[in-house]
């Protein structure tokens, strides 16, 4: 037997594991930190994290778990994100 998830429990569950991944990755520091116009002092997981939160309106990234307008707004932000990024190394 096999348990049966939700769509909606398995998509919260992927954007909270998405988000974590997306604010250890530099280049998403970086870009997140130009997004806002800040230094490159800043480009840092807590900064990320800490912007990606009040960008989405959330208080912990936990939050996309049950949050499904934040985690369209997630989607875009990726989306915007490799647009923006694509060909940089």
């Amino acid at each position: 037997e096999s348990i049966l998830i939700p769509e909606n429990v398995r998509k919260g569950k992927a954007a909270v594991s998405v988000a974590g991944e997306m604010c250890r990755q530099q280049k998403f520091q970086e870009w997140m930190c130009r997004r806002h116009g800040l230094g490159l002092a800043e480009e840092t997981e807590e900064t990320a994290v800490s912007l990606l939160k009040t960008e989405l309106a959330i208080d912990s990234r936990a939050d996309l778990r049950e949050n499904e307008p934040a985690r369209k707004e997630f989607r875009e932000l990726i989306i915007q994100f490799r647009k923006d990024t694509v060909g940089e190394s």
